[in-house]
């Protein structure tokens, strides 16, 4: 097997470890008023961001039992807790950032735009909830995109869309199941968020002539496969600190990568391709799994002129590597992955600058976050918010804004592939603003089922939480040579 296959067959182990920490209340996001006036308030100038609070809090400069009263009579105002406080103590200025913070939903939402055409069947495979991973947070989700979708943007195409969904219980035979029981609902396209079934659901789905559209998956067969559509770019793990090097215009970087066969074999036959397409040296430091001390190697690097360090491990793996960098006052840039943050690191490291390499945001300040926690707010209240609930709601409005363009008249599995293929850029769910997918078979060469050769980038704060996202382009870098 080519360090290509082995290098994805790894990175798949990576996205089912990300996938299933996703479920922890961490990773949900939080409600969309308080998470959008913290967030949204330091995207803008220091002077909105010390005001933003005062909506929620009352105003810093009243003593507390007047801030207490002012709490409780605005309580019992038909405006609600929030806007009352607001207008009584708060300058005009502070107005408009708590107005677009506190926006209803249905300002964030649009204007309504139903769908008016004939229903159209779509299928949406989720895992659900096994022994070892729980994704039931995945289709209510999808289903609430599902219905902003019909409700506000004309469903797919002017068509209703109508779901189907199915579960693998996070089985092979699940998975086939489920393809063969869409397959004869007559669905025009299967839709899946993440699965551990990748590879089945995919074989399947081509076999049967049905499109497939995943919102993130890592699998090289989909990868090559016709009638298979990736929105993310599942390569970003280890292409993204390559891109990050080259932008600040360092000569070599090293990879700290846990030392497993499916992981350190493959990253050292494939990184050295990538980063000399940035053309940037690359050291790779294995290390293994449990070793508590990793200056030795860490200093080593350094000594061998390492200017950067990417980190691709697990939690516990990726702490450590943290804590020797730290340790010996290493200042150049630490790129790290989604499975790096956590509990256990934000407790026992610095986080602060430390980069976070991923394929979406999660900032409510970005308009596309801001959707998703209204679409939820207004269709799934109280579901979960999670990276899995996340990953299901993209791969069905990214259906839906992809089918945009499909023309009047019937609709086969043949349509819906034939308008996917020229769709035209459409918005990245959930991701950063500007950022935009095609599933033209166009974004990656050596992987033309993916739709976007972009991953996202944020610098953490000491707490381990995101600074604000920016799209990172990796189409020159993917590439074979």
């Amino acid at each position: 097997m080519s360090p290509i296959l082995k290098l994805i067959a790894f990175l798949t182990l990576l996205a089912l470890l990300s996938a299933a920490c996703g479920n922890d209340d961490e990773g949900a996001l939080p409600a969309p008023t308080e998470e959008s006036t913290d967030d949204g308030a330091a995207e803008d100038s220091p002077p909105p961001d010390e005001d933003a609070p005062e909506p929620d809090d009352g105003a810093e400069a009243e003593p507390v039992d007047q801030e207490t009263s002012d709490d409780d009579m605005s309580a019992d105002e038909p405006s609600g807790e929030d806007e009352a406080p607001t207008e009584e103590e708060a300058p005009a200025e502070s107005d408009e950032p708590s107005e677009e913070d506190e926006a209803p939903a249905s300002a964030v939402l649009g204007e309504p735009s139903p769908a008016t055409g004939e229903a159209i069947k779509v299928g949406f495979i989720s895992d659900g909830k096994s022994d070892a991973i729980d994704n039931s947070s995945e289709t209510p989700a999808a289903e609430a995109a599902a219905s902003y979708a019909n409700d506000y943007i004309g469903g797919a195409g002017g068509r209703v869309i109508e779901l189907v969904t199915c579960d693998t219980e996070q089985t092979p035979a699940g998975a086939q199941d489920c393809v063969a029981e869409l397959a004869s609902a007559g669905v025009v396209a299967i839709l899946n968020g993440v699965s551990g079934q990748t590879e089945t659901i995919n074989a399947g789905a081509n076999e049967a002539g049905i499109p497939f559209m995943q919102n993130g998956g890592i699998s090289q067969e989909a990868f090559g496969s016709p009638l298979t559509h990736v929105m993310t770019n599942g390569l970003a793990t280890l292409v993204g600190p390559a891109a990050v090097a080259s932008e600040l215009g360092l000569s070599k970087a090293g990879i700290i990568v846990i030392d497993v066969p499916a992981a350190s074999g493959p990253i050292s036959g494939a990184a050295p391709l990538f980063y000399g397409n940035a053309g940037i040296a690359v050291e790779i430091v294995a290390i293994a799994p449990g070793t508590p001390d990793m200056t030795p190697q860490v200093q080593a690097a350094i000594s061998n002129g390492v200017e950067q360090f990417a980190i691709i491990g697990d939690e516990p793996f990726c702490t450590s590597a943290i804590s020797a960098i730290q340790l010996l006052g290493f200042e150049g840039p630490v790129v790290v992955i989604g499975p790096c943050v956590g509990e256990t690191s934000i407790a026992e490291v610095e986080m602060e600058g430390i980069l976070l390499i991923g394929l979406t945001s999660d900032d409510p300040a970005d308009a596309e976050v801001a959707l998703f926690l209204a679409v939820m707010d207004e269709y799934a209240p109280g579901a979960l918010t999670d990276s899995i609930a996340r990953s299901g709601y993209s791969a069905v409005l990214g259906f839906a804004r992809a089918l945009a363009g499909h023309p009047e008249g019937g609709v086969t599995t043949e349509s819906v592939q034939e308008t996917i293929l020229a769709m035209e850029p459409a918005p990245m769910p959930l991701g950063p603003d500007g950022a935009t997918f095609q599933c033209n078979r166009q974004a990656i060469a050596l992987a033309p089922a993916i739709c976007s050769a972009a991953s996202v980038i944020t610098a953490l704060n000491s707490e381990g939480q995101n600074t604000g996202y920016r799209e990172l382009d990796l189409s020159d870098l993917l590439s074979l040579g």
